[in-house]
């Protein structure tokens, strides 16, 4: 009996699927590295002052390297901002923090 080829030619098209997929992989990565890139470029650039206006209490057995607290802008938004464990630790309510374009955290302004 001889064998009939249901889907002719696909021996050849598997080749092509290996590169279609190598070239969507390649193009993801670069979408990506460009969307991490523009991101944190926008963060840099960024700059701001304000007031801690909230700090809120942190498990003792949390060990991350960031704390969050809320700040309250001139224009009256508040906001939640990452800042660095040693910088909240110094942190009371009512200290003016500012955030340097170029610096990628904010640090605590002494009057």
């Amino acid at each position: 009996m001889a064998r009939v080829n249901v889907i002719p030619y696909v021996h050849k098209l598997e080749g092509g699927v290996f590169v279609i997929v190598i070239v969507v992989a390649i193009l993801g990565g670069l979408w990506f590295y460009l969307a991490v890139t523009r991101k944190r470029a926008a963060e840099l650039a960024d700059s701001w002052e304000g007031i801690v206006f909230d700090k809120p209490s942190v498990p003792p057995n949390d060990h991350s390297t960031y704390r969050y607290v809320t700040i309250a802008f001139d224009d009256g938004r508040r906001e939640f901002v990452r800042v660095q464990r040693e910088v909240w630790e110094t942190l009371e309510v009512g200290d003016k923090v500012a955030k340097h374009a170029g610096a990628l955290h904010p640090v605590k302004e002494v009057a």
